[in-house]
């Protein structure tokens, strides 16, 4: 990634996180957004699919709508148990970050 010395922000480190639901419960996760902030610049970023648990996986109208999500396209995906592993070690030592909605 190419980056502007210019918006560094010496120190401002940690792992920015967006989970998207399959429905209304926060247990549906389908989707995941993730990135590596270091010095105010992002590093790394990565993408992926959830199978969301068993009783969890009916798509919302408005889920759907809003983010273009269905159950075919995370059919075939790792669920939040195989997954945790990995998003814990991208992490690494640095703090999580990420929108907040009353959770």
């Amino acid at each position: 990634m190419t980056t502007d010395s210019s918006t560094r922000v010496p120190g401002l480190d940690f792992v920015a996180i967006d989970f998207e639901t399959a429905n209304p419960n926060h247990a549906s996760v389908c989707q995941i957004g993730i990135a590596r902030i270091r010095d105010g610049i992002v590093t790394h970023k990565a993408t992926g699919f959830f199978l969301p648990s068993e009783g969890d996986r009916e798509f919302g109208y408005w889920n759907k709508k809003v983010h273009g999500l269905s159950f075919a396209m995370g059919e075939n995906a790792l669920g939040w148990e195989s997954t945790l592993p990995r998003l814990i070690k991208f992490a690494g030592d640095l703090p999580p970050g990420g929108p907040q909605r009353g959770c």
